[in-house]
């Protein structure tokens, strides 16, 4: 119960919405000179770009404009471009502790850069800790980007239901964060990739950070960009997503060499993913979704609350993939994994992985959404009996 990525039904059901989506698709006027099989417009096609902001919009129950957003080919690949695009190599990356694994090891690996973990709490990244790191690395000294580097520094955060923790940035730490961005040149860089999967029963998704980083601000320039992607709440086997970002960074973007040369990223799948939109396929799948894990998440925090006793904390989930249960100290989430793996035959990821600075050891993450419900719960269960195992072995 590793992996954050949909089950078997979902993909069906996905597969059979694309499957209409392409066949209207192709049998269009739209596509009938084959233009959505030719490189595609370097920020993405305008239908793509249109359908999506739409889309977006409803979801967020905010405006998102067209001009904004540019098709990527999924949450990784956004990620990739930005850091490779705008941050040289030995460039600083602040970001949250714990966070996702993955992202650690691009970023100090893949890149080169200087990771600097910031400690988080129930309401996400401890906004003030990061404004005292971003002090001692960078107070007082004059920065002069260019064009081509803009930010002295990266932000990188889950900020609405955070991978691993479950948590949402609070909405005061939310406008500090754009604050000090501002000031310290940094672009912040949201992970937006769990937002519409929310189980609170509420109309809309949390606000995103992006929408705290207003045009309408004096001085504003565009501090914050989302990361989107369809591998959450469509499939990843699409291997398409978003970008939503300011003005600045959508001109740097389309004077790109690198994205020029290509054209738009994975521009067939996008043609089919806005026929799926535009045809409201997309909303009524998402809240299929919505549904169905709302409900094993509610069953999933009955079966640990009534198999873990009093001292074994979690979070009851309100969005995401995860749940993050944190045992007391002195346990270890490495020795829960192998009891798991080894006795109950499940696979779970001990919390230390999720740490840049190797806490979080007493943690362990359970991913629900890549089995069916009967599985995950029976998972759960045996996930269960392996921290209770380990704690009857620390007494």
């Amino acid at each position: 119960m590793v992996c954050g990525a949909p089950n078997p039904p979902d993909l069906r059901r996905a597969m059979g919405l694309m499957q209409t989506a392409t066949n209207s698709l192709l049998a269009s006027e739209y596509a009938a000179n084959g233009n959505v099989l030719q490189y595609g417009p370097n920020l993405g096609s305008g239908r793509y770009r249109t359908e999506l902001a739409k889309f977006l919009s409803e979801e967020y129950d905010d405006t998102v404009l067209p001009k904004n957003v540019m098709v990527t080919s999924g949450a990784s690949s956004g990620l990739v471009l930005i850091s490779a695009m705008l941050f040289p190599p030995g460039s600083t990356v602040f970001v949250e502790d714990p966070t996702y694994f993955i992202a650690i090891n691009m970023l100090k690996h893949d890149f080169d850069m200087n990771v600097v973990p910031v400690p988080t709490d129930e309401n996400g990244m401890k906004v003030d800790a990061l404004e005292k790191l971003l002090e001692e690395r960078f107070g007082g000294k004059d920065f002069e980007g260019s064009t081509h580097r803009p930010f002295q520094c990266m932000i990188y955060t889950v900020p609405t239901f955070h991978n691993p923790t479950g948590a949402t940035l609070a909405p005061e730490r939310c406008e500090k964060l754009v604050q000090l961005a501002r000031k310290y040149e940094s672009l912040v860089f949201c992970d937006d990739v769990y937002n519409m999967l929310h189980y609170a029963g509420k109309k809309a998704a949390p606000a995103r950070l992006i929408t705290y980083d207003r045009p309408s601000d004096p001085g504003y320039k565009g501090h914050v960009l989302s990361n989107g992607t369809f591998s959450k709440i469509f499939g990843p086997g699409l291997r398409l997503g978003w970008v939503e970002a300011s003005d600045r960074l959508m001109d740097f973007f389309w004077k790109s060499h690198s994205i020029h040369s290509a054209g738009s990223a994975n521009h067939f799948t996008s043609e089919i993913i806005a026929e799926v939109i535009s045809k409201g396929m997309l909303r009524d799948h998402l809240k299929y979704m919505r549904d169905q894990y709302t409900e094993t998440v509610k069953l999933i925090g009955e079966t640990l609350r009534s198999k873990l006793p009093s001292s074994v904390k979690f979070r009851q989930l309100e969005g995401g993939y995860f749940f993050w249960v944190e045992m007391p100290e002195g346990c270890q989430g490495v020795r829960v994994a192998e009891l798991a793996r080894g006795n109950q035959n499940v696979v779970v990821l001990p919390g230390g992985r999720c740490s840049a600075t190797g806490g979080y050891q007493n943690c362990v993450r359970i991913s629900f959404s890549f089995n069916e419900r009967a599985v995950v719960l029976q998972g759960v269960s045996k996930i269960c009996s392996a921290i209770n195992e380990h704690l009857a072995e620390k007494k």
